[in-house]
């Protein structure tokens, strides 16, 4: 058996955009409780987060409600970060960040976890808006993690992607989805709970963790 390990999902060095690495904090959130949780079989990562004070932290998380309803049947060719947090918003998530520039969605689920949603492919092809969604969730790096671990973990949670950024001490798990021809919204949101649901799972076995 291993023993439990303090992680938790990472928020101080997130990329502005999915596929580059330079460090970016700007989320006002403090990771001031990670429970020690065990990272073997099913357990779920959980973790406390504080919000910082300041009338300037207050302006940034003040995200209004997104202008329309969830939609189960409506199919998207492609998508807005209005869309984004309609989705995780019907999941009863807390959305936490907005930055439509950057096409991107920072919400925390019912778990405390943090994830991303990034729009991706965005208005090329003549179509307007984003026709790929990336869902995201970063971990401090635990022990453990290696390029065999990190390969297994992809091998056996083939549904993500599993990587490291040993430089930056961060794991994280990706999945990935493209909009071409249509998806209904009801299963992006589906998308976006299989990540989550596997996304402990995979970062257990990138861990080194057996059940």
């Amino acid at each position: 058996m291993f023993e439990s390990a303090r992680w938790c999902p990472r928020v101080s060095h997130i990329p502005k955009k999915p596929l580059r690495t330079p460090h970016y904090s700007g989320y006002g959130l403090e990771n001031t409780d990670c429970l020690d949780v065990s990272m073997g079989g099913n357990s779920m990562i959980k973790t406390g987060w504080t919000i910082l004070a300041g009338a300037t932290l207050a302006g940034a998380l003040a995200v209004p409600a997104a202008a329309q309803g969830f939609n189960a049947n409506e199919v998207k060719l492609s998508v807005t970060t209005s869309d984004l947090q309609v989705i995780s918003q019907s999941l009863g998530h807390e959305i936490v960040e907005v930055d439509a520039e950057e096409q991107m969605v920072v919400a925390r689920d019912k778990e405390g976890v943090l994830y991303f949603m990034f729009g991706t492919a965005c208005d090329v092809g003549g179509v307007s808006g984003c026709q790929g969604i990336m869902m995201q969730v970063r971990y401090n790096m635990p022990e453990g993690v290696t390029f065999e671990t990190l390969a297994k973990a992809n091998f056996e949670q083939a549904a993500l992607n599993t990587w490291a950024d040993f430089d930056d001490k961060t794991l994280g798990v990706t999945r990935y989805q493209v909009l071409d021809h249509g998806a209904t919204m009801a299963n992006i949101r589906e998308n976006l709970e299989v990540m989550l649901s596997i996304a402990p799972l995979a970062a257990s076995v990138a861990a080194g963790e057996e059940e």
